[in-house]
């Protein structure tokens, strides 16, 4: 191979499209030239052509006749070029003539040469690299047009023939025959000499080989480019392909080796800029790499509680498997530390956090701790349950956090289908019907506060009665007399009583209030009924210092005592035990016991201290005893920001209040204000019989039909509710059946002028005293506008029986007005000295009217819920019969079972 021809190839990149396309020319004619056999000019005997272009004048063109270069032997065309070089003698060769189309003869078959043309070999000098990015001005060419096809290559002339000079022929192509000389010009053969070639063998027929067509590579996939560059990067594609069909047919006619030709780094013909390469396909991973770089799927938490579905990523921080626990009324003092402290004794104690409010930080009351051992869960929910954490103690039950996993409740649907009932997943949750059973003031106040939450459609309230309102009811006399057969007044204080206040305020009833303040001879003045006379209770620095009478120490010494009396560790005891054992036998037979029957109409030896006096309790597991518990305070409570009358209330220092024309005038105007809502339809006379599992969730059936409801809250006294419902709901059944309750007598009476001998609430009678008495009220002290506005009377109201109602009276269904109107104006006869018969009377008899929270009744309620939740029951618990006995705890208990079905917004 000649190495001069480098230089050349690289000159020729650097040149314009139009000059590249005359040295091809060139080269091909002196390849022609050198084919034919004809001298080349300043040669010897065989010489290899420069790829220069010759500017020289023009030279008359000799029509020559020579064959078609084929597929023959190439031994004997080496040969025949050999001999014809070795005897060639005579002057250069003529000057290059620019392209003259001639006319010629067919074609005879075409020689082989015995090389290959330097202009088809790999360039022995550096290949030109390509220009990246726009290149310099100087290189700039002019875009090409697209060349026409290459005339045909000249011939030599025949060997016994001499054709006559000046009369051209015509090269006929042979079909489908490989031309190499797609880019050839016209050259001019010798005239000054003819040298006859030696003999050769007779060329056998022309084998057409089919060329090998490499095809330009695919344009790299990308941005769109700029006109520019696209038409640039065109024209290498179209030069490149035209250089690949010249590679083939060299191929095809034997003149290249095949491997050389596979060679990446051969050049065929002119060097030029390489375009840009494609992007690189990506290579399509094995299983193993897809494993290796599969991204890790984010996991999610949905939860669904209260209505609604959302993504808790907090649960992202405990382990799957552990085993959590709920950790209920923490103080506000409790953080994660002191909750992890006090259960890090346990080995397999995992992690503590007390749950805060995401906007104030204030802590919401709770927490929840884990472990990874079953055992010491079981330990730690056994022998923590009740011990004070940081200011309170704590109430443990298992965290139902996985019940509420999206997932989880799905599949308990399933598997409660075959209790036949309804269970909501909380997914764009919407009730179209909640039905509330009863229509007392827990009812009206639950279907109050649904009637504010836009998720509810539709209530429907059932009273089995012809009246609205429960125990609170009032008899309005003609003459403007009121009187109270339930409840007569309500404390303000605490939570509960800023919400029922709210409530008030709300429903238009602020100009009905009657306040009594804590400075009113009602508020000082409580009396007990014991040993045939009466005695006022201690009250203020002075009774608490000195002894009075019917107790024989001074109440101050009791409370001295009762700070070094050591904590309980019992979970719940009776509130006799308790005050007993803290305060004094004599105490709790007396005060203590006539308070019960009093509030509760219960026996403090059978009651629970924890739910009937949740305070009390809690002060001592907090501060080991009551009175520093009471000091320090007993933990959190309820949020309830106060309204306009609850902060009246707290400025003029309202010890208890009333309405104008009774208490019944509250459930009268929840009634009203629900009538008017529009959302809420209120059922007389409707005594539920039965609720069966439907479809819907609830079928709900009366004597004279039944409904459908999609959530049922229960007002119901517990026994009413364990009556009622179906067979597959027996475990709740069973803890419903263990609330009691009992039956209390009301017997109102008036009587002419002012007959009492002290001023005061009323007193209470205690069981040693008087088992079938409770107490007397003296209802015209604390509310005197409640009396006849003509002329002075005195409104008295005797309570009878509660737990010992049956012992003293037989059965309620036996007992006859007369004999319990005739008890009461005995014990007023005798208690309060009043001679003269009431002028007025009125008996009423309330038949399991109080329920009794006997030792133990957190525990059954606690389960009830609990069996609520994990069956997924459309089901709520409201009044009386769980969370507290007074009016306040009734109408809150409503609004907790709104707040927990709808969510914290209803």
């Amino acid at each position: 191979m000649n190495r001069e021809a480098a230089p050349s190839i690289v000159s020729m990149a650097l040149k314009s499209g139009e000059d590249r396309l005359k040295e091809m020319e060139a080269e091909m004619a002196l390849f022609e030239q050198e084919v034919l056999g004809g001298p080349v000019p300043g040669s010897p005997a065989v010489i290899e052509a420069v790829p220069v272009a010759l500017a020289v004048p023009a030279v008359p063109a000799v029509p020559v006749v020579r064959p078609i270069i084929g597929t023959n032997t190439y031994r004997q065309v080496q040969q025949t070029l050999e001999a014809r070089a070795a005897t060639f003698v005579g002057p250069l060769p003529p000057a290059f003539v620019g392209p003259v189309p001639p006319v010629r003869p067919p074609p005879p078959p075409m020689m082989r040469p015995a090389f290959v043309p330097h202009i088809l070999q790999r360039p022995g000098g550096p290949r030109l690299q390509m220009v990246r990015g726009p290149p310099p001005q100087g290189m700039m060419a002019p875009p090409l047009p697209r060349p026409p096809p290459p005339p045909p290559m000249m011939l030599p002339p025949a060997l016994h023939r001499p054709a006559p000079q000046g009369a051209p022929r015509t090269i006929q192509h042979v079909a489908a025959a490989p031309q190499v000389s797609d880019m050839a010009s016209i050259v001019s053969a010798p005239t000054t000499r003819q040298v006859a070639p030696p003999h050769i063998k007779p060329t056998p027929p022309i084998i057409q080989a089919a060329p090998t067509v490499y095809a330009a590579p695919a344009a790299p996939a990308g941005p769109k480019k700029s006109d520019i560059r696209a038409q640039r990067q065109a024209r290498m594609e179209e030069l490149a392909a035209r250089v690949a069909e010249q590679q083939a047919a060299v191929m095809a006619a034997g003149l290249l080796d095949r491997k050389e030709s596979e060679d990446s780094s051969t050049v065929i013909g002119p060097s030029m800029p390489e375009p840009e390469p494609p992007h690189a396909e990506p290579v399509e991973n094995t299983p193993e790499d897809k494993k290796k770089t599969k991204v890790e799927k984010v996991k999610k938490c949905i939860r669904t509680a209260a209505g609604t579905c959302w993504e808790d990523q907090s649960l992202l921080e405990w382990e799957s498997d552990d085993f959590r626990i709920f950790c209920g009324d923490l103080g506000n003092e409790v953080n994660d530390d002191i909750l992890a402290r006090a259960f890090s004794r346990y080995p397999s104690f995992l992690k503590a956090k007390v749950v805060r409010d995401k906007r104030t930080g204030k802590t919401k009351g709770y927490g929840f701790v884990s472990f990874k051992d079953p055992n010491d869960y079981v330990r730690a929910m056994r022998e923590m349950n009740g011990k004070y954490v940081g200011s309170r103690p704590i109430k443990l039950r298992k965290s139902m956090w996985k019940d509420r996993n999206i997932e989880v409740v799905r599949k308990k649907q399933k598997e409660k289908k075959k209790l036949g009932l309804r269970y909501f997943t909380n997914q764009s949750y919407s009730m179209r019907t909640v039905a509330v059973l009863g229509g007392g003031i827990g009812g009206l106040a639950a279907s109050y506060y649904l009637s504010k939450s836009p998720q509810v459609t539709k209530v429907m309230v059932f009273e089995s009665s012809g009246r609205f309102g429960g125990w609170l009811w009032s008899t309005r006399r003609s003459d403007g007399a009121v009187f109270e057969h339930g409840p007569r007044g309500i404390r303000p204080a605490g939570p509960v009583g800023r919400n029922t206040l709210n409530m008030v305020d709300d429903l238009g009833l602020q100009q009905d209030i009657l306040p009594v303040s804590y400075s009113h001879v009602s508020s000082k003045n409580r009396f007990l009924f014991v040993n045939g006379r009466l005695h006022r209770m201690p009250s203020g620095i002075r009774g608490v210092l000195r002894t009075n009478p019917p107790f024989s120490r001074p109440l101050l010494l009791s409370v001295a005592m009762e700070i070094l009396v050591k904590k309980g560790k019992e979970e719940d005891e009776s509130v006799h035990s308790f005050v007993s054992r803290r305060l004094g036998r004599e105490l709790a037979d007396i005060a203590v016991d006539s308070l019960c029957r009093g509030v509760f109409a219960g026996d403090c030896r059978k009651l629970s201290v924890r739910s009937c006096f949740p305070s009390l309790h809690s002060a001592e597991q907090c501060g080991g005893s009551v009175t520093v518990g009471m000091l320090l305070g007993s933990g959190s409570s309820p949020v309830v920001p106060p309204g306009p009358l609850a902060k009246r209330s707290k400025t003029e220092s309202w010890a208890q209040w009333s309405l104008r024309r009774g208490l019944e005038s509250l459930p009268e105007a929840l009634t009203e204000y629900l009538t008017q809502s529009g959302k809420v339809r209120l059922h007389r006379d409707a005594a539920v019989t039965r609720i069966h599992p439907s479809a819907a969730g609830w079928e709900i059936s009366f004597n004279d039909g039944a409904i459908l409801a999609d959530h049922v809250i229960s007002a119901l006294p517990a026994t009413a509710l364990a009556s009622a419902l179906p067979s597959t709901c027996q475990p709740l059944i069973k803890q419903l059946q263990d609330i009691s309750s009992v039956t209390v007598a009301v017997v109102n009476l008036e009587y002419e002028g002012s007959v009492l001998p002290v001023m005061g609430f009323g007193h209470l009678v205690p069981s040693s005293e008087d088992r079938g008495l409770l107490g007397v009220v003296y209802d015209s002290v604390p509310f005197p506008q409640h009396d006849r506005p003509n002329g002075p009377t005195t409104r008295l109201t005797v309570m009878l029986g509660g737990a010992w109602f049956q012992e003293v009276f037989g059965a309620p269904e036996e007992v006859r007005e007369e004999h319990l109107l005739a008890t009461a104006t005995e014990a007023v006869h005798c208690h309060l000295g009043v001679a003269v018969a009431p002028s007025w009377s009125h008996v009423s008899l309330h038949k399991d009217c109080i329920p009794q929270y006997d030792v133990g009744h957190w525990q059954k309620v606690e389960l009830m819920r609990r069996f609520i939740r994990k069956n997924l029951l459309p089901l709520s618990l409201v009044g009386s019969s769980y969370d507290g006995v007074s009016v306040n705890d009734v109408i809150f208990s409503g609004r907790t079972a709104v707040e927990e079905l709808l969510g914290a917004a209803a």
